[in-house]
């Protein structure tokens, strides 16, 4: 299933996190969160995705339990601080992602154009993305390499969280044509 993942790095999206910590998700993630570990997959998120998790919170509570979350995944790391040209990174991959897709424009959001560069600049230490949000990682820049489906334990609905790798052969040729315009 995500053999591919084993001694790789995987970022968890917003959206991922978000369903970690519902309980009625808890079982099924559970099962996944154990795979991942046994294929000593290095969780990573950034400080825009922490940040984003956290403002979710409507209490002290609830902030607590996020971080509790977050604190809880033993196999969790930050990729270092923002390195300087991480916006304007960003910023380029958002430009020609647009270019190519002008109808969409406005619709990827800055903590995901952040994911964008991220997943651009550390593809070949082997990051991957997690997310139940396919819009946010499109096949035009991205591979989606798995999907994984999710069940919830008492109602039985199903979440689907796909793993993306960012392609630099679909930037460059998105570039390329970028650049003529």
């Amino acid at each position: 299933m995500i053999d591919f993942l084993e001694n790789k790095s995987l970022l968890l999206d917003t959206n991922v996190l978000a369903y970690m910590s519902q309980e009625s998700y808890f079982k099924s993630m559970t099962v996944f969160l154990n795979r991942l570990e046994s294929l000593q997959v290095n969780l990573t998120i950034n400080a825009y995705i922490k940040a984003e998790f956290l403002r979710g919170a409507n209490s002290q509570n609830s902030k607590k339990v996020k971080e509790e979350l977050l604190n809880g995944l033993t196999n969790l790391t930050q990729l270092p601080p923002e390195r300087q040209n991480l916006i304007d990174e960003a910023c380029h991959l958002s430009s020609v992602y647009y270019s190519k897709c002008k109808n969409h424009s406005g619709k990827i959001s800055l903590v995901d154009s952040v994911i964008w560069a991220e997943a651009k600049h550390y593809r070949d230490s082997g990051l991957y993305i997690a997310s139940c949000d396919m819009n946010d990682f499109p096949t035009i820049l991205f591979d989606c390499k798995e999907l994984v489906l999710l069940e919830q334990e008492k109602t039985g609905e199903q979440i689907v969280i796909g793993i993306y790798q960012f392609s630099e052969e679909k930037f460059l040729l998105l570039e390329k044509d970028y650049l003529k315009s």
